[in-house]
């Protein structure tokens, strides 16, 4: 199965991104500090590829190895995700 030809991982990343515009705006407060570590900055790229806690979902979808790659040839979290989808599709699709 395709990850990227499904657009699983778009609405996945569309959905944890809208949420901390969603909170701001209802002044839900946030903490910076990430729920899953509590001692890192919380940002897009800790979120998603810095902390623990999503390395090991990446390990177990078996997608680490396509990330570590892509997040070796960027220097933006945007960028990441764009060589990590274009790595995906060809490596999957």
């Amino acid at each position: 199965m395709c990850l990227i030809h499904n657009n699983n991982i778009y609405i996945l990343i569309f959905i944890i991104l809208l949420l901390k515009y969603v909170h701001q705006y209802w002044g839900v407060s946030c903490t910076e500090s990430c729920p899953h570590c509590e001692n890192n900055y919380k940002n897009d790229w800790h979120v998603f590829i810095g902390c623990e806690a999503p390395k090991q979902v990446w390990q177990v979808a078996g997608l680490w190895d396509i990330i570590m790659d892509a997040a070796a040839a960027v220097s933006s979290f945007a960028e990441c995700i764009f060589q990590f989808l274009c790595r995906c599709s060809k490596q999957m699709c």
